[in-house]
């Protein structure tokens, strides 16, 4: 048997601003200015513990545990996070705001795998992988804004102070095959198969300050649930030509099948759809100072499950983040050429298009800024890399 266990803690801090003008087509004369400062304190602890055990010479099974625990604690002081107001270009209201805000995130994953090579020569390997993720993380935050007419001195309104508890619980369970099958020494044939399923749960809590009491915003806070269903099915076959060509082709299929279940609001939305991925790869090694290879794949991106969210979590008073649970996955199709010139000098170029091309859109609602995520269209990208 083989063991072996880590541990690496890690510990942080950084500052982040940012600063923005906003202006009203609609009123050519309004104009906000925002600007925050946010200083974070960071933690993190990863765990790794694994064995493998070596029944005989042909079959061997094991297990890995990971596991990490993190802990971000962030301020912003209110003396450089405000919104100022003007008309006119004469400032009309100024609100500062004071955000403490603790995001804690927990994380157990395990995999139990099994691996049995059919003949003495390893022509033929089967693996089997049976996989399981717990993920949990809560984010807690104060946010107290103060409002000043524009001598910076006068209150403009009441104070609004209100409490964010938002709390995501994922569970992720896979198994996967894997086989492949050496010919004539030239020739590997991979094929697999691979059902995922995924269930999220997502609750937000907001509840504000008002006449000394701490009530819960009924309209703001939210329950919502996601479930995933991913089955994949691959092939591919790979030549080595000669001793300088080689070639690989392969094909996988996927069905993917979700629910997003918005319990606030009594509504649900239902997706299913079926995609190819091909892969070809070329590479030609003329000789120890010169070769090259070229590729094509086809990717998908799918959203993040926190992209997904429906509800609206606040940064301030005015500006807000949301999900979209209709959001597609961005698929990319990319091409590669690499080459080696004399052993030292080395060129890549690469080219990407994709599609679904999937970002935060700023839209207003009323006064509020909301960041929604949406797929907006098409991305086309060239990267040229030069080392020696």
């Amino acid at each position: 048997s083989n063991t072996f266990f880590s541990y690496a803690p890690n510990f942080g801090s950084d500052f982040t601003e940012f600063k923005s003008d906003f202006y009203d087509i609609t009123q050519k004369n309004w104009k906000q200015t925002s600007s925050a400062l946010s200083q974070s304190n960071n933690s993190r602890h990863s765990l790794r513990l694994g064995t493998d055990f070596f029944i005989n010479k042909r079959n061997t099974t094991g297990f890995i545990v990971n596991s990490f625990f993190s802990n971000r604690q962030s301020n912003q002081n209110p003396n450089f996070t405000y919104n100022q107001t003007f008309v006119n270009d004469t400032l009309q209201e100024t609100s500062n705001t004071l955000i403490n805000s603790i995001i804690n995130t927990n994380n157990v994953s395990t995999n139990l795998n099994y691996t049995s090579v059919f003949d003495e020569e390893k022509n033929s390997e089967l693996t089997i992988n049976l996989d399981y993720l717990y993920w949990i993380s809560k984010d807690s935050s104060y946010n107290d804004n103060r409002y000043f007419k524009g001598d910076g001195v006068s209150v403009s309104r009441q104070p609004l102070i209100f409490l964010q508890d938002m709390q995501q619980a994922i569970n992720v369970y896979s198994v996967k095959a894997d086989f492949q099958h050496t010919f004539m020494k030239k020739l590997l044939f991979e094929s697999g198969l691979k059902v995922s399923v995924s269930k999220t749960k997502n609750t937000f809590l907001r509840e504000n300050f008002e006449s000394d009491v701490w009530s819960k915003d009924i309209n703001r806070s939210s329950n919502f649930c996601y479930t995933e269903q991913i089955y994949a099915l691959y092939a591919s076959l790979g030549a080595q030509l000669n001793t300088k060509w080689s070639l690989k082709g392969g094909l996988r299929g996927e069905y993917t099948y979700n629910i997003g279940d918005w319990i606030t609001q009594n509504r649900k939305t239902y997706r299913n759809y079926f995609d190819i991925f091909p892969t070809i790869f070329a590479s030609y090694q003329h000789s120890e100072k010169y070769n090259f290879a070229l590729s094509y794949t086809m990717r998908i991106g799918r959203p993040s499950y926190w992209q997904l969210k429906p509800f609206r979590s606040y940064i301030d008073e005015n500006t807000a983040v949301e999900g979209n649970p209709e959001l597609l996955p961005q698929k990319t199709h990319h091409v590669a050429f690499k080459t080696s010139l004399i052993r030292y000098f080395n060129i890549n170029l690469n080219y990407h298009h994709t599609t679904n091309l999937s970002s935060q859109i700023l839209t207003f609602d009323g006064k509020e800024k909301v960041y929604k995520w949406a797929n907006w269209g098409k991305q086309n990208a060239l990267y040229l890399g030069l080392a020696c």
